[in-house]
Protein backbone atom coordinates (compact mmCIF):
# COMPACT_ATOMS: atom_id res chain seq x y z
CA UNK A 1 0.00 0.00 0.00
CA UNK A 2 1.50 3.41 -0.65
CA UNK A 3 0.72 6.15 2.31
CA UNK A 4 1.35 9.93 1.29
CA UNK A 5 0.57 12.27 4.54
CA UNK A 6 -1.40 10.08 6.17
CA UNK A 7 -3.81 8.93 3.39
CA UNK A 8 -4.06 6.57 0.66
CA UNK A 9 -3.97 7.44 -3.26
CA UNK A 10 -3.15 4.76 -5.29
CA UNK A 11 -3.30 7.00 -8.43
CA UNK A 12 -1.00 8.84 -7.27
CA UNK A 13 1.38 6.41 -5.97
CA UNK A 14 1.43 4.95 -9.82
CA UNK A 15 2.08 8.17 -11.24
CA UNK A 16 4.76 9.10 -8.85
CA UNK A 17 6.14 5.26 -9.80
CA UNK A 18 5.99 6.36 -13.38
CA UNK A 19 7.27 9.49 -13.23
CA UNK A 20 10.31 8.25 -11.35
CA UNK A 21 11.25 6.08 -13.91
CA UNK A 22 11.16 8.29 -16.95
CA UNK A 23 12.94 10.70 -14.85
CA UNK A 24 15.65 7.96 -13.86
CA UNK A 25 16.11 6.73 -17.49
CA UNK A 26 16.68 10.38 -18.86
CA UNK A 27 19.48 10.54 -16.58
CA UNK A 28 21.05 7.17 -17.03
CA UNK A 29 24.36 6.67 -18.66
CA UNK A 30 27.22 3.93 -18.78
CA UNK A 31 30.71 4.50 -16.90
CA UNK A 32 32.69 6.09 -19.41
CA UNK A 33 35.38 3.32 -20.01
CA UNK A 34 32.36 0.82 -19.89
CA UNK A 35 31.56 -0.41 -23.63
CA UNK A 36 35.68 -0.28 -24.32
CA UNK A 37 36.03 -2.93 -21.47
CA UNK A 38 32.80 -4.39 -22.45
CA UNK A 39 33.95 -4.93 -26.07
CA UNK A 40 37.49 -6.13 -25.01
CA UNK A 41 35.77 -8.64 -22.80
CA UNK A 42 33.45 -9.96 -24.65
CA UNK A 43 36.11 -10.81 -27.28
CA UNK A 44 37.76 -13.19 -24.64
CA UNK A 45 34.88 -14.39 -22.25
CA UNK A 46 31.54 -15.42 -22.38
CA UNK A 47 29.96 -12.40 -20.51
CA UNK A 48 26.47 -12.54 -18.14
CA UNK A 49 24.44 -9.59 -16.41
CA UNK A 50 22.54 -10.47 -13.45
CA UNK A 51 20.23 -7.62 -12.29
CA UNK A 52 17.14 -6.89 -9.58
CA UNK A 53 14.05 -5.28 -10.03
CA UNK A 54 11.55 -5.27 -12.15
CA UNK A 55 12.05 -7.26 -16.15
CA UNK A 56 10.32 -3.80 -17.97
CA UNK A 57 12.71 -1.48 -16.31
CA UNK A 58 15.92 -3.49 -16.40
CA UNK A 59 15.19 -4.36 -20.56
CA UNK A 60 13.95 -0.57 -21.20
CA UNK A 61 17.64 0.22 -19.50
CA UNK A 62 19.64 -2.25 -21.07
CA UNK A 63 18.09 -1.00 -24.15
CA UNK A 64 18.32 3.08 -24.00
CA UNK A 65 22.18 1.55 -22.81
CA UNK A 66 22.48 -0.31 -25.75
CA UNK A 67 24.37 -3.15 -23.91
CA UNK A 68 22.40 -6.46 -24.78
CA UNK A 69 24.86 -6.96 -27.45
CA UNK A 70 27.67 -7.65 -25.20
CA UNK A 71 26.34 -10.13 -22.92
CA UNK A 72 25.41 -13.97 -23.87
CA UNK A 73 22.87 -14.29 -21.35
CA UNK A 74 20.89 -11.64 -19.45
CA UNK A 75 19.32 -12.55 -15.97
CA UNK A 76 16.92 -10.64 -14.66
CA UNK A 77 15.38 -11.17 -11.00
CA UNK A 78 11.54 -10.47 -11.69
CA UNK A 79 11.95 -13.15 -14.31
CA UNK A 80 13.88 -16.41 -12.53
CA UNK A 81 11.74 -15.23 -9.25
CA UNK A 82 15.42 -14.98 -7.04
CA UNK A 83 17.00 -11.83 -6.49
CA UNK A 84 20.50 -10.83 -5.39
CA UNK A 85 21.93 -11.48 -2.66
CA UNK A 86 20.14 -14.77 -3.11
CA UNK A 87 22.98 -17.11 -4.39
CA UNK A 88 20.15 -19.15 -6.62
CA UNK A 89 20.25 -16.48 -9.17
CA UNK A 90 24.17 -16.88 -9.59
CA UNK A 91 23.86 -20.76 -9.69
CA UNK A 92 21.98 -20.08 -12.18
CA UNK A 93 25.16 -18.26 -13.96
CA UNK A 94 26.57 -21.72 -12.89
CA UNK A 95 24.19 -23.77 -14.77
CA UNK A 96 23.57 -21.43 -17.68
CA UNK A 97 27.37 -21.59 -18.93
CA UNK A 98 28.07 -25.28 -17.68
CA UNK A 99 31.11 -24.44 -16.06
CA UNK A 100 32.31 -24.62 -12.54
CA UNK A 101 31.69 -21.87 -10.56
CA UNK A 102 35.31 -21.31 -9.16
CA UNK A 103 35.84 -20.02 -13.33
CA UNK A 104 33.71 -17.53 -13.07
CA UNK A 105 34.55 -13.94 -11.79
CA UNK A 106 31.27 -11.97 -11.03
CA UNK A 107 32.27 -7.98 -10.84
CA UNK A 108 29.48 -5.81 -8.76
CA UNK A 109 29.36 -2.10 -7.10
CA UNK A 110 27.56 -4.03 -4.24
CA UNK A 111 29.74 -5.66 -1.75
CA UNK A 112 26.10 -6.49 0.10
CA UNK A 113 23.78 -7.42 -3.04
CA UNK A 114 26.29 -8.74 -5.75
CA UNK A 115 29.33 -10.06 -3.33
CA UNK A 116 27.80 -11.97 -0.50
CA UNK A 117 25.22 -13.54 -3.35
CA UNK A 118 27.94 -14.31 -5.68
CA UNK A 119 30.27 -15.28 -2.91
CA UNK A 120 28.28 -18.08 -1.23
CA UNK A 121 27.82 -19.19 -4.67
CA UNK A 122 30.88 -20.61 -4.92
CA UNK A 123 31.86 -17.45 -7.72
CA UNK A 124 34.79 -15.07 -7.27
CA UNK A 125 34.18 -11.73 -6.74
CA UNK A 126 35.66 -8.57 -8.03
CA UNK A 127 33.95 -5.22 -6.24
CA UNK A 128 33.71 -2.22 -8.39
CA UNK A 129 34.69 0.11 -5.37
CA UNK A 130 34.38 3.65 -7.01
CA UNK A 131 34.21 5.54 -4.03
CA UNK A 132 36.59 3.39 -2.09
CA UNK A 133 34.16 2.42 0.79
CA UNK A 134 34.32 0.08 3.26
CA UNK A 135 33.17 -3.27 3.49
CA UNK A 136 30.08 -3.48 6.06
CA UNK A 137 30.28 -6.41 8.61
CA UNK A 138 29.41 -9.94 7.51
CA UNK A 139 30.66 -9.34 4.07
CA UNK A 140 33.27 -11.38 3.16
CA UNK A 141 36.16 -9.98 1.30
CA UNK A 142 35.82 -9.96 -2.41
CA UNK A 143 38.68 -11.34 -4.54
CA UNK A 144 39.43 -8.05 -6.36
CA UNK A 145 38.56 -4.60 -5.71
CA UNK A 146 38.60 -2.16 -8.58
CA UNK A 147 38.15 1.05 -8.76
CA UNK A 148 37.19 1.55 -12.73
CA UNK A 149 36.31 -1.12 -14.57
CA UNK A 150 39.05 -0.94 -16.94
CA UNK A 151 41.16 -2.46 -14.48
CA UNK A 152 39.37 -5.47 -14.73
CA UNK A 153 41.80 -5.71 -17.84
CA UNK A 154 44.47 -6.22 -15.96
CA UNK A 155 43.02 -8.78 -13.27
CA UNK A 156 42.10 -10.90 -15.78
Amino acid sequence: MHFLCGFFDYCLAEDLIDLYGEERRKTLKLFPEALRVLAFLRKKYRLGLVTNGPSDVQRAEIEDLQTAEYFHHIIIAEEVRYAKPDPRIFHLLITTYTISSNQILYVGNSPREDGLGAYQAGLKVAWLNRKSEMLGPGIPRPHYEVTILSELLDVL
